[in-house]
């Protein structure tokens, strides 16, 4: 990088860093009918999930959403937290209860209950209108099998079509 654009970096990145002038804020989002949370609350919850994610190596990698959620606790509390979209909210609950079964933890529990709160079913899509219908039970299901079981029927079938 050449001088002029490694200074309009900095420059940027410090400008990132300072509050934003009053006048200029963008009001944070309703919290959708939530309840506010205790700071307590809110960083302890953040502090358990993070030690979650620390747990396993790579769990912010494989576990995107949730390590999303974490950021945004830090980062923002819980205004930023509602103002995620419900099916990234639908995920990370998907993946902090795939993650842990101990909910014993105040904060991680307090967590996953309101994610489960937050997080809204997808609707429904009506199938009547569609040209497929592949998602019948009337059609042929398909699942693998041990190597003994394949040969026990590929015996049998080529038994069936031998010449007599």
């Amino acid at each position: 990088m050449s001088r002029p654009s490694v200074m309009r970096w900095l420059r940027r990145w410090v400008r990132g860093l300072r509050p934003a002038p009053a006048s200029s804020r963008v009001p944070q989002p309703a919290a959708k009918g939530r309840a506010d949370l205790p700071e307590p609350l809110l960083m302890l919850m953040q502090g358990q999930l993070a030690t979650l994610l620390a747990r396993h190596p790579r769990a912010r990698r494989t576990l995107p959403h949730l390590a999303f959620v974490e950021k945004m606790l830090r980062r923002s509390g819980e205004a930023g937290l509602w103002a995620l979209p419900d099916p990234v909210l639908a995920r990370a609950l998907q993946q902090l209860e795939a993650l842990t079964d101990d909910w014993s933890q105040a904060g991680i529990s307090e967590l996953r209950t309101r994610l489960s709160k937050a997080a809204r079913p997808a609707p429904q899509v009506e199938h009547d209108n569609l040209l497929s219908t592949f998602g019948t039970p009337d059609k042929l299901q398909v699942c693998e099998v041990g190597l003994s079981v394949f040969e026990e029927y590929d015996g049998a079938g080529a038994a069936a079509h031998r010449p007599r």
